[in-house]
């Protein structure tokens, strides 16, 4: 039986474009007898002649000699797409939105892709033909590439969380615009002061107060010199709603433009498997790959290592590849800023692991193990010792004040006062040693 081929068109906006430009052609394969699936990619020679051409996946398909070139994804991945394209696919919120509206259970890689409305992560837009970017989807979709929500338009996820009294154009809003990100929870793209942001409203049920929490947990963050997004608390039919500003995206003279993001799950290449904390997709692995993506490849490994270490201190157990990122700069790519951190209140000190491995002793949480591996991020065992302690003091010294001034409720508190009992921990172990 012959092989069974699809083929996607693959566009990018570039800097100071209106419309995205034709990027090249993807070809999806798969055999129906032994389900192999292998996806084939080619740059279009008109985007290859540009002077203001980037690539798509500066890890999986960087320019070639010549645009005649075929990538090619390995036999024993599977992929239906390219790594990069995968960062296009939503997470469980996203998904479960398109399953409700297709009335199906699941949908193949090829069409969540197609699927996702233009607010997808990075610089990227597909299409069946040579016309342009298209949503093709199980539901009807129509979409404008320059339209953004303003905040108002939040409140349709806030209240409408499994839009089941929403009539259809409410509902295809909400899977165009907020559908096409990760994260198990609802999340939609919208403008407000002229920026482009993330707006992530409670939910009904929620133990505590996610908003507040996430929005103090960067603000800590940037209190210890990790480079952050901008973030706010804003209010939306009464509710809290948590901003995080999009380091994708930016309005520059009234036009909204992307720019190239490639998640560390995708930079590893390890789009299907199943991630082991101590084999697979560590800390170990993405400090490797900040050195090959990077332009400033010793500061970025060493911002890796103070995150692996604000991480440990709040509790953030949700630090997968999927929340690691690099993004493309003016000078080039650079590891991006911190986000999806938040803290679990009532986290056991001695259950404290992260989601990836970081250490001898895996993802356990402790002083030696953070210590043990230090020169994988570019640091002497003095100077990420120092580094350590600097964040420790700073969040022990802060921590309390911060989430305080951020409005998180009292009755949360003592959880959080739990969370951050390690930090004591961490410096009586480092003043023992």
């Amino acid at each position: 039986m012959a092989l069974m081929a699809q083929d996607i068109y693959i566009y990018v906006y570039l800097p100071g474009l209106a419309e995205p430009v034709l990027a090249g052609k993807m070809t999806s394969a798969h055999d129906p007898v032994t389900r192999m699936k292998k996806a084939l990619f080619r740059y279009a020679e008109s985007y290859f002649a540009r002077a203001d051409r980037k690539p798509i996946d500066p890890v999986g398909l960087p320019f070639k000699e010549t645009p005649s070139y075929v990538y090619e994804t390995a036999d024993k991945d599977g992929q239906e797409a390219f790594s990069v394209m995968y960062d296009s696919i939503p997470d469980a919120w996203g998904r479960a939105r398109m399953h409700k509206s297709a009335g199906r259970d699941k949908m193949t890689a090829l069409e969540y892709i197609l699927a996702s409305g233009e607010d997808r992560s990075g610089f990227l837009a597909y299409g069946l033909d040579r016309d342009g970017p298209s949503i093709v989807a199980p539901w009807s979709a129509a979409h404008s590439n320059s339209e953004l929500l303003d905040l108002s338009a939040a409140a349709l996820i806030i209240t409408e969380d499994h839009h089941v009294t929403l009539d259809k154009a409410d509902a295809q809003r909400i899977l165009l615009y907020g559908s096409s990100l990760g994260g198990a929870r609802p999340k939609v793209t919208v403008r407000y002061e002229d920026k482009v942001w993330l707006a992530k409203p409670p939910k009904e049920g929620d133990a505590f107060h996610y908003p507040r929490a996430e929005y103090a947990s960067l603000t800590l963050a940037k209190v210890c010199g990790l480079r952050t997004p901008e973030v706010r608390i804003v209010k939306v039919n009464g509710k809290d709603v948590y901003l995080i500003e999009r380091f994708d995206r930016h309005i520059g003279n009234g036009t909204l433009e992307r720019v190239g993001f490639l998640s560390m799950h995708a930079a590893i290449g390890y789009p299907r498997r199943r991630m082991t904390p101590q084999i697979e997709g560590t800390y170990i692995a993405m400090a490797a790959n900040i050195a090959s993506v990077s332009n400033q490849a010793g500061a970025d490994k060493k911002e890796l290592f103070g995150r692996v270490v604000f991480n440990a201190l709040v509790g953030n157990d949700d630090d997968h590849l999927r929340n690691h990122a690099f993004f493309e700069t003016e000078g080039g790519w650079r590891l991006s800023p911190l986000f999806d951190v938040l803290p679990l209140p009532f986290k056991p000190i001695a259950e404290r692991r992260l989601n990836q491995g970081f250490g001898a002793l895996g993802n356990l949480c402790s002083i030696d193990n953070l210590l043990s591996r230090a020169e994988e991020f570019g640091l002497t065992n003095a100077n990420a010792r120092s580094f350590l302690g600097e964040i420790v003091d700073t969040v022990r010294a802060n921590w309390e004040r911060v989430f305080r001034d951020a409005g998180v409720p009292g009755s949360d508190m003592d959880g959080f006062r739990k969370t951050f009992a390690i930090a004591e921990v961490f410096a009586r172990d480092l003043d023992q040693q």
